[in-house]
């Protein structure tokens, strides 16, 4: 009579005994039994593989050729002095592949195949999908993936690794594979284990295997020493994975001046909803070079910003000032703007509706925390991504504060619109010329508003050289003119006068040469 299996005795039993149980637990504890069984047997056949590995692996070790483990980096270009491979390592102290190849057997920057295995088990495959970090790309949320894995350098006679770095020694690298070995060392449980490498073989850069093996002692002190190399490489690489800005934006609640740059305060980290946000920066070039036009010497006299809310598009193409970027903000190394303005010091905007939008949309942020991201679009080419964030804390009665500033703005009368302010170049004979110079152009030009004054706003003169020659051809300075039209409106509008440079010193007069943003002014101004 053939005897059952004790699995099968031992459901048999609680089948006799669960008479009058419940029928569903029953199931459950059945399923339950059965999935313990086919873990029992699954780590059966796991070491029944490892150890068919782990054979496999010794005879392949034979017939390959070695790589050499040292607990430092060796002398590459020294290969007679090459010390032999060491067989017994310190988990947590550094671990060294290097490789000598033969002639003609590898090749510049190329990706090399690497298995490792622990005790024949599997531990990591270069190629390995699953094995995915992140670096960032030009965009601020967008990212790349990258694979751990290993490539020779510009000298294709060696190549030299590291599976567990020299913390004394360490250098950040792009390529996360020393960050993922730490990770699937600290895995392993205490006592000593068998490391083998493989290298090259079927499918990859180098056709000729290189085999070797290593014993691992794995200690409480040396897991301890590991898992703390992890915590630095990962924060590390957590922290180089962040696109970062170019310049900083400090964010405060009032705005700062080019004079404030040796003492700036700290950015506030945190507002809440109805109190002033304004951003001020401090560049390290003036304007003008973020916002070169492209095969000119001109630049954009507008500048833009993006706005994220918890990591996504809030909203976009906000202009920054109440004007186009005139010509000396664009000479000037500060930047600032308000997100949500000081209502006690409101100055209303009439052509520039972003600080009522900002408001408008902030009150409809559900009350709690939440990141607010700004990106400025700077539009040289190859200008640098500059961006800042802070967290704003949104409240049902900072909602109604916000509401209320959204409908002052939109409603501020045009008649509150004040000139700009005079720049330290001003003077009435400049101011004189420059009216001439726009009155005559505004005629030949046909246009129908007639100028009657005009406000220099440069603090000082932008002087115009040749491209190629660099010899100096003139220079400008920017003015406001004021006109009034035949409809009965009023206007106020910049414009850049030029002064040509002739026989050596700048010729008296000036002439229009270029034209900048026009905005609706009260007609007693």
């Amino acid at each position: 009579m053939k005897k059952l299996k004790p699995f099968y005795i031992l459901i048999a039993l609680l089948l006799a005994t669960s008479v009058g149980n419940n029928a569903h637990a029953q199931l459950k504890l059945l399923k339950k039994l059965q999935r313990k069984r086919q873990e029992k047997a699954a780590k059966k056949r796991a070491k029944k593989g490892a150890k068919q590995n782990l054979a496999r692996l010794e005879q392949a070790e034979k017939n390959a050729l070695p790589m050499i483990w040292t607990s430092n980096k060796i002398d590459v270009y020294n290969k007679d002095a090459a010390p032999k491979s060491q067989k017994n390592f310190t988990l947590g102290d550094p671990i060294v592949g290097t490789i000598f190849f033969e002639r003609r057997e590898a090749a510049k920057n190329m990706k090399v195949r690497i298995q490792v295995f622990v005790d024949g088990i599997p531990l990591f495959f270069s190629g390995n999908n699953q094995y995915r970090y992140f670096v960032p790309k030009k965009d601020l949320f967008e990212k790349q993936v990258v694979y751990p894995q290993i490539t020779t350098n510009n000298d294709p006679r060696y190549l030299q690794f590291e599976l567990i770095p020299d913390m004394k020694n360490y250098a950040y690298n792009k390529n996360p594979f020393r960050l993922h070995m730490l990770k699937e060392f600290s895995k392993l449980s205490t006592g000593k284990h068998k490391i083998t490498a493989v290298l090259g073989g079927d499918r990859s850069g180098l056709s000729k295997k290189r085999i070797t093996s290593f014993t691992l002692d794995c200690t409480k002190e040396g897991l301890a020493r590991l898992k703390k190399m992890k915590d630095k490489l990962e924060a590390e690489w957590n922290e180089n994975s962040k696109i970062k800005s170019a310049y900083d934006i400090i964010w405060l609640n009032k705005a700062l001046t080019r004079n404030d740059r040796k003492n700036a305060p700290k950015a506030q980290k945190v507002f809440k909803a109805g109190e002033p946000i304004i951003a001020n920066i401090f560049l390290d070039k003036n304007v003008r070079a973020l916002q070169q036009v492209e095969g000119s010497e001109k630049a954009y006299t507008y500048l833009t910003y993006d706005i994220y809310v918890n990591g996504e598009k809030f909203w976009n193409g906000y202009q920054l000032h109440v004007k186009s970027i005139t010509t000396s903000e664009q000479d000037r190394d500060f930047l600032k703007f308000e997100l949500v303005p000081n209502m006690n010091k409101f100055i209303p905007y009439k052509d520039n509706l972003s600080r009522q939008i900002m408001t408008r949309e902030l009150a409809t942020l559900d009350p709690g925390k939440h990141e607010v991201i700004i990106k400025l679009n700077f539009r040289a080419k190859g200008a640098p991504l500059v961006y800042g964030k802070f967290i704003f804390e949104a409240t049902s009665e900072g909602a109604k504060k916000l509401s209320a500033m959204s409908k002052k703005i939109e409603k501020s009368d045009v008649s509150m619109v004040s000139l700009p302010a005079k720049g330290r170049l001003h003077s009435a004979t400049l101011a004189a010329q420059a009216l001439d110079a726009i009155q005559l152009y505004g005629k030949k030009s046909h246009w129908d508003e007639k100028f009657n004054k005009v406000v220099i706003t440069s603090d000082g003169w932008v002087i115009i050289r040749h491209r190629k020659t660099g010899i100096i051809q003139g220079r400008i300075v920017e003015g406001a003119a004021t006109a009034k039209h035949s409809s009965g409106k009023c206007t106020y509008q910049y414009f850049d006068f030029y002064q040509p440079y002739v026989g050596g010193k700048f010729s008296n007069g000036l002439s229009r040469y270029a034209t900048g943003a026009q905005y609706e002014i009260g007609c007693n101004k």
